[in-house]
């Protein structure tokens, strides 16, 4: 992906994990509880770092969610507390840190600016560990 369009989709899909990561705290307690409040502070460090490469790459980082990023959201949104919304939050978690995931590798190994390729780099492997984190907490 071009720069303006791997901007774009990182800080929409840390976006979309800290939204979802905050009803999660509101709603849940134990491992799933814990693994919200982790992913809140990993990913609200993550955009604070892409803030950084954004605005020396002459990027605008979007500031609001769209689509299906939204659409996923406002579904957690009206799933009730308990077990079922544990489950939800925890699917959503392992989808949407395997589109990262995908999306990181590919910028990693194909990023024309080195910039770019090496944030892309150094932020999968916590990615990766995320998703794994998340797919334990769903079995």
């Amino acid at each position: 992906p071009s720069t303006q369009d791997f901007v774009t989709q990182a800080a929409i899909s840390d976006m979309a994990e800290i939204e979802s990561s905050k009803l999660a705290v509101a709603r849940t307690d134990g491992k799933t509880k814990a693994f919200a409040e982790k992913m809140i502070k990993d990913h609200t460090e993550a955009t604070q770092k892409l803030q950084t490469l954004a605005t020396s790459k002459g990027v605008t980082l979007p500031t609001k969610l769209l689509g299906r990023h939204q659409q996923m959201l406002d579904a957690l949104a009206k799933d009730k507390p308990g077990k079922d919304f544990d489950k939800d939050y925890e699917n959503k978690m392992v989808l949407t840190h395997k589109e990262a995931v995908s999306l990181f590798d590919q910028t990693a190994k194909e990023a024309k600016d080195p910039q770019v390729k090496a944030f892309a780099a150094e932020l999968l492997p916590k990615l990766q560990q995320h998703g794994a984190h998340a797919k334990e907490l769903n079995t």
